[in-house]
């Protein structure tokens, strides 16, 4: 007997892809919040965090989630749900693999899910890893859906701000910003 799947999901050979996230993060198809502080850190303040996101909310509700969960994700890109480790054909990734360490940092399932949402050139690093220049490859591809991309500000500002800052926007955002900062 097969159970129906429900209106929230579809499947697909690859596995499960959400097709409503409000429905789905309500569900009990959604593991629990993870039990560290990191991640139980990341349920606070949630309405400031899904506003960066402007007009594309699925996207800030999907970072949330990648974010409060201990391996659990779902693609920005693509929308599948997985666990941290594995591969799109059910197999699994090696504990140091660079598409692992991705799925670990932003929930990007796959090298292709990557080039999709422009961030291929900068898979597997974390924030302190990227230098400006990353993040200028970055601006330079297409804007994600809404015209989204995230960045950073500049690397000689980050001191004055107490840290790394990774800010939300459109391009037009980003120069705003870098002219600022030149200045």
């Amino acid at each position: 007997m097969t159970t129906a799947t429900p209106a929230f999901l579809r499947r697909s050979d690859a596995g499960l892809y959400v097709t409503r996230v409000s429905q789905f993060l309500a569900s009990s198809y959604a593991d629990p919040v993870g039990p560290s502080e990191e991640h139980r850190g990341w349920t606070l303040g949630q309405d400031g965090i899904t506003r960066m996101f402007g007009g594309a909310p699925d996207l800030g509700a999907i970072f949330l989630f990648n974010k409060q969960r201990e391996t659990q994700r779902i693609c920005p890109a693509c929308r599948r749900v997985y666990h941290v480790g594995e591969a799109i054909a059910g197999t699994n990734l090696q504990a140091n693999s660079t598409e692992r360490q991705e799925q670990e940092l932003s929930g990007i399932c796959s090298y292709p899910c990557a080039v999709v949402m422009g961030a291929a050139e900068v898979m597997g690093k974390s924030a302190d890893e990227l230098h400006q220049q990353d993040y200028d490859r970055i601006m330079e591809r297409n804007p994600l859906p809404n015209g989204l991309k995230f960045f950073r500000i500049p690397h000689g500002e980050e001191k004055k701000f107490g840290g790394l800052q990774v800010i939300f926007g459109t391009k037009e955002d980003y120069e705003k910003l870098r002219e600022e900062f030149a200045r």
